[in-house]
């Protein structure tokens, strides 16, 4: 069990390790080394472009289609926009490109663009993107299955602000 603990501790993002030992910038008491800061040091470095993930600019049917949530989590990589052209892809380590090519069959070789996004962001976000997907795809079969649409919704509620409701009009409900 500790060999495992210890092992589990050496595969993490080396930001996240940094930022648990609460480090203050040397050059500003007020800043904290945390991942953020981090990750923009390394963009500022690289040249990588630094991205903040809006969830609700997010597409998340069309972006947890690109790969399957554990090559995603195995890599620590986030795809945050599937277009025609191009997949953008979050990632924590820009220099790391061995999930390239899997990306690149599995999209059938558009153009891969890396940003670069804070470790913790990617964690957090995997794990809500792919949940909130298979909760959409599940409301969206169980909601085919059912055989409603917004013109069924829409008569139903019509029915009831007419307010003449017989026994047949038992599944009409007032609003």
């Amino acid at each position: 069990s500790l060999l495992v603990d210890k092992l589990a501790t050496s595969l993490k993002h080396p930001f996240i390790e940094i930022e648990k030992r609460n480090w203050v910038n040397p050059r500003n008491a007020q800043e904290k080394i945390d991942s953020e800061y981090l990750t923009s040091w390394l963009s500022k470095r690289t040249g990588f472009p630094l991205f903040y993930i809006d969830p609700l600019k997010i597409d998340l049917q069309s972006v947890t289609a690109v790969m399957s949530q554990a090559f995603a989590c195995r890599f620590g990589i986030l795809a945050v926009q599937n277009s025609f052209q191009k997949v953008v892809m979050a990632t924590a380590d820009p220099f790391d490109v061995s999930w390239e090519a899997g990306v690149s069959q599995l999209i059938n070789n558009k153009k891969i663009e890396r940003v670069l996004v804070s470790p913790l962001v990617i964690q957090n976000y995997l794990d809500e993107f792919y949940a909130l997907s298979k909760s959409m795809s599940g409301a969206n079969k169980t909601h085919a299955s059912t055989g409603i649409n917004s013109q069924n919704l829409e008569q139903m509620i019509e029915v009831g602000k007419k307010g003449n409701l017989d026994a047949n009009d038992s599944h009409v409900v007032g609003i």
